[in-house]
């Protein structure tokens, strides 16, 4: 769950990397502010998907600094969001739901639903992780409106599969599978494979906790 999906394999990253060095060496030629910040969000979030949060918190914070300077309120949100994303990894639950909640604040302000809807979600994702169940609840109600309203059928699987986790930490096992269950169609009809894998892997293990046979 919460990946950056740009870059789906070792190889493409490798290639990332190498475009990403390139761009940053034009920039730099131009002094251009606005594409460092970009650039330094891409070789973030390139990092945060081999799991080098503590190098991709070094490029989001640099990102962050950077969209703020030019006044750039979209690229800020998105990052923050990232920045959440990267702390919440590191455990840094405080730093993680500062960032979220300036993410959402400001995607709110300038009317980006993309930002707002996997603000929502993280932030439901952070609530359940500290065992905060009506506010994990609460976060994941809304980014699911929101996701219904704008048909953003890969966040509604993402709601799916966080719904299922929550109804995991209330032991309820008919929520757990339905969930996830929903998940797996919505995956399946989008044909997105790595969401295809993680609801069929979370049901395989529901079932197995609960020692039934057969979906």
């Amino acid at each position: 769950m919460f990946t950056f999906a740009h870059y789906a394999n070792l190889s493409n990253y490798s290639k990332a990397l190498k475009y990403y060095r390139e761009a940053r060496e034009l920039s730099q030629e131009i002094n251009e502010v606005s594409l460092d910040a970009e650039i330094d969000k891409g070789l973030g979030s390139l990092n945060y998907n081999l799991n080098k949060y503590s190098n991709a918190l070094q490029y989001f914070t640099s990102a962050v600094e950077r969209s703020e300077t030019v006044g750039n309120d979209f690229l800020s949100a998105d990052i923050n969001q990232k920045l959440g994303l990267a702390y919440l990894n590191l455990d840094s639950i405080h730093l993680s739901e500062k960032h979220l909640k300036i993410a959402l604040e400001t995607s709110r302000k300038i009317g980006d639903p993309y930002t707002e809807i996997n603000s929502e979600l993280t932030l439901s994702y952070l609530f359940l992780k500290t065992n905060n169940l009506n506010e994990a609840s609460n976060y994941l109600s809304k980014a699911r409106s929101f996701a219904s309203v704008y048909s953003l059928e890969y966040e509604l699987v993402e709601c799916d599969l966080l719904n299922g986790e929550l109804e995991t930490a209330r032991n309820n096992f008919e929520g757990i599978t339905d969930s996830f269950k929903k998940a797996l169609v919505r995956a399946q009809a989008m044909n997105e494979f790595n969401l295809m894998i993680e609801a069929n892997y979370k049901l395989a293990v529901v079932y197995d906790k609960y020692n039934l046979k057969e979906l």
